[in-house]
């Protein structure tokens, strides 16, 4: 059985859920209060409802108890957030995934039973600032606070380097684990050719 998600709140954040979510699955149910983005959206959902999430009595009726995944977009609203995210609790969601716009918020929803908590313009920030001071950086994606995946251009004292003469591991920490010639489609370039 596949899982169930429920998007509360339609802001920028629930919308690039919704549209993503939907290449995927079509077990999703949207709640918001404004009938122009439910009207909007609705063909991404299996679901939709315009309703207020501040109506418990509502939001008990729509999301079914113990839902796999929620996600929570009621935009800069906290107190909205707050309730909305203790009545899911309540409701038994399995993942509660609340957007924020600051850590001190983040940990308030939490204390009411967000299981993760998003901070997309942190997270945005995150992700273009060392593209932006590194020149040879062009694309990566953090897997811990210590370690990342990234596809970078090869430094000018390694181009014409066996991996094996770079010695890329020992001096500088780094594990290879492609390689691609320019223009070349990714996953096509062999670990034996010269970096």
């Amino acid at each position: 059985m596949s899982r169930q998600y429920a998007i509360v709140g339609l802001g920028s954040f629930g919308v690039q859920v919704l549209e993503k979510l939907a290449e995927a699955t079509d077990q999703i149910i949207v709640i918001d209060k404004d009938k122009v983005i439910v009207e909007k959206y609705k063909d991404y959902a299996g679901k939709s409802f315009i309703a207020d999430a501040l109506n418990l009595e509502a939001l008990t009726r729509i999301i079914p108890e113990g839902i796999d995944i929620a996600i929570v977009d009621v935009g800069d609203n906290i107190e909205a957030a707050i309730v909305v995210t203790n009545a899911l609790k309540k409701l038994g969601a399995r993942q509660i995934i609340v957007r924020a716009d600051t850590e001190e918020r983040g940990e308030i929803l939490q204390i009411v039973g967000a299981t993760r908590i998003v901070y997309p313009a942190l997270e945005a920030a995150n992700k273009i600032v060392p593209m932006l001071v590194s020149s040879s950086l062009l694309s990566f994606m953090a897997i811990s606070p210590s370690l990342v995946l990234a596809e970078m251009s090869v430094p000018a004292p390694y181009i014409g380097k066996t991996l094996i003469e770079a010695n890329l591991r020992s001096t500088k920490g780094i594990n290879v684990v492609a390689i691609r010639k320019i223009g070349e489609e990714i996953g096509r370039a062999s670990c034996r050719e010269r970096v």
